[in-house]
């Protein structure tokens, strides 16, 4: 991230109080402001902050910043995970970080239809889709689809 003065602390999120913003070391308020812009429904790695903030071995000092967050979930640090794909720690809690990711988490709806006949035709009476899955669902699909069928994903 770059400032136009480089002396200057990157400004609070508006929901933050200029005051409270101010007490945080600068490089919290850096990685605050990173983890800020990681989209809801998407996860980043410790590293993944601190490569950003120009310091790729203090993947540790972001897990302590973040641990110290005091903004949360305005400051979503529910988003960083370890690079192993792991969910790393949280100070709401490992079950609590899970339940937030979770809850971010883009649902999707997959139709499934038999692919169009040769000919290009549908298949007589099969125009709607046979199924439809909610893949947000923790609960076992089953048998995935026969490979003649085809799949649409919409959100």
């Amino acid at each position: 991230m770059t400032n136009a003065n480089p002396n200057r602390p990157p400004p609070a999120p508006r929901e933050i109080s200029r005051e409270a913003w101010n007490r945080l070391t600068d490089f919290q308020r850096r990685v605050y402001r990173t983890v800020c812009r990681i989209p809801a429904g998407q996860t980043r790695s410790y590293r993944w902050v601190a490569e950003r903030l120009g310091r790729p071995a203090a993947a540790r000092a972001v897990g302590q910043a973040l641990h110290r967050n005091p903004f949360a979930p305005l400051v979503p640090c529910h988003r960083v995970i370890r690079s192993d794909g792991s969910l790393g720690g949280f100070a709401g809690g490992v079950a609590k970080k899970r339940r937030l990711l979770e809850a971010e988490r883009p649902r999707c709806f997959l139709s499934l239809r038999p692919r169009k006949q040769t000919a290009g035709a549908p298949m007589p009476g099969l125009e709607e889709p046979l199924a439809v899955i909610h893949m947000g669902s923790s609960k076992p699909m089953g048998a995935a689809p026969p490979a003649s069928w085809q799949a649409t994903c919409r959100t």
